[in-house]
């Protein structure tokens, strides 16, 4: 009875070419394995990989000079690159629903959510052009914050919230809009 299954085993083995004289593949050889197919999928006749292109909405090839903007300024000019939206078009909360929403999270003592949405709205708020409320948003991501360097980015863009509106409307004004579908 073992030999016979033992038999059979071994003409489906052959069969399917998995004779028993291969033995299983290493971690290593896997790996090189997947490399080679995905290099020879995407690569050209002299060997450079070609990545698969992108579909929908392309954003242009440059961004504006951020620390041009900023006149020199290091600081504000980092501060900018953290939080200026690279597609403003695209955004689709209010400030007062995410100042809402902020204020729930707080009060429910989830911090991190609260913080991202006062972030959120603070950004809108840079991008709107409204001093006030950069200040105050900014400020209140600050106090809820536990990273250093975020802190201190919330805390620039607060205490500098008329140049960061300023540098903010000569982004926007440089980066086309590409609308919600």
């Amino acid at each position: 009875m073992i030999e016979a299954i033992s038999k059979k085993k071994e003409s489906s083995e052959q069969e399917y070419g998995l004779a028993s004289r291969h033995r299983p593949l290493g971690f290593s050889e896997i790996i090189f394995m997947l490399e080679t197919c995905y290099m020879t999928s995407y690569a050209n006749p002299i060997g450079n990989v070609k990545l698969p292109q992108e579909k929908g909405p392309s954003m242009s090839q440059e961004t504006p000079d951020i620390d041009g903007l900023c006149e020199g300024d290091k600081e504000l000019a980092e501060a900018l690159k953290r939080v200026l939206f690279l597609n403003p078009g695209r955004i689709s909360n209010s400030i007062e629903d995410l100042t809402e929403l902020a204020n729930g999270m707080e009060q429910k003592g989830d911090k991190l959510a609260a913080r991202i949405n006062y972030e959120t709205a603070g950004r809108l708020a840079l991008m709107k052009g409204d001093v006030e409320a950069v200040r105050r948003y900014f400020s209140k991501s600050a106090e809820l914050e536990v990273d250093d360097y975020l802190v201190n980015v919330f805390k620039t863009l607060a205490s500098r919230s008329q140049e960061a509106v300023e540098a903010a409307k000569k982004y926007y004004h440089l980066v086309p809009l590409q609308k919600l579908q």
